[in-house]
């Protein structure tokens, strides 16, 4: 794991330009990464995505009823109490506020909370990402949960159904302005952890004394590579994420002088990750 020292001083490398999309079929989207990468992403379909709203819906249904249920019983309290009619004025306006709240909360927090999921989404293998392949952020979630109240409009999510049926890709009004896709992910994907921990126990703890690997050879935007790959990792289908991984781990073995073989490049960037927070902990 000795670095070649010759490389202590390496070039700056420019920042590698956002993904772009490429020729969508009528099933698919794909997707070319900075690294020449083309990634195929598969598009949920119409039918899907109304059986993932479906279960949301009972979801919340059966969170709502149990909370008007423990509502009612304050009420009831309420009622028996001097002045009850005024503090009912006043559960009443909570109760209103409370179902607004949360169905916006549901949508939106669990998008962030699971990385463009929810409930009835996770159960049938579902994921929101931005149009050009990368993860939700908080404004493309906020937009698309924002105009799902248009998307429900006149009843049962009929224009967003609309939507859906005439888009190329699938995508309901929310969609659209949020610059969001919604795909099917594949279950042969092994999750980072289950990489992680099938590698070695202690990769998501700083290296052993001694067995850092040289991140001081690399620019601030090279670890910043490593670390977006990691994040991203997941989403990634197989074949198209061991290419990319291997393209990323390969550069920067280069840049540290790296010269063993690299038997796992996912593993390796762990590595590189984990010794540069290390030098920061």
């Amino acid at each position: 794991m000795t670095p070649d020292r010759s490389l202590q001083s390496p070039s700056s490398i420019e920042l590698l330009p956002p993904p772009t999309t490429t020729t969508d079929t009528p099933d698919a989207v794909r997707i070319t990464t900075p690294e020449q990468v083309t990634i195929t992403l598969p598009l949920a379909g119409v039918g899907t995505r109304l059986l993932a709203a479906l279960l949301d819906a009972l979801v919340m249904i059966g969170v709502i009823l149990a909370a008007l249920i423990v509502i009612a019983l304050l009420d009831s309290l309420i009622a028996l109490q001097p002045h009850g009619m005024s503090a009912e004025s006043v559960l009443g306006a909570f109760t209103l506020l409370f179902l607004f709240g949360f169905v916006f909360t549901y949508y939106a927090g669990l998008e962030l909370l699971w990385n463009g999921q929810t409930v009835g989404k996770r159960a049938l293998k579902l994921r929101v990402l931005q149009d050009n392949g990368t993860p939700v952020d908080a404004a493309a979630v906020l937009a698309r949960t924002v105009v799902r109240l248009v998307d429900f409009l006149p009843v049962g999510y009929l224009v967003g159904l609309v939507s859906m049926i005439v888009d190329g890709r699938a995508r309901r009004l929310g969609d659209v302005v949020g610059g969001t896709i919604v795909v099917r992910e594949g279950d042969s994907a092994p999750t980072l952890r289950e990489i992680a921990y099938g590698a070695d126990p202690a990769a998501w703890g700083p290296p052993a004394p001694g067995q850092e690997a040289p991140v001081y050879l690399l620019t601030a935007d090279e670890l910043a590579a490593a670390r977006e790959f990691l994040r991203r990792a997941a989403t990634f289908p197989l074949p198209e994420r061991a290419a990319l991984a291997w393209r990323v781990a390969t550069t920067l073995a280069a840049r540290i002088g790296y010269r063993e073989p690299i038997m796992h490049p996912e593993w390796f960037l762990i590595w590189i990750v984990r010794s540069a927070a290390g030098q920061t902990d």
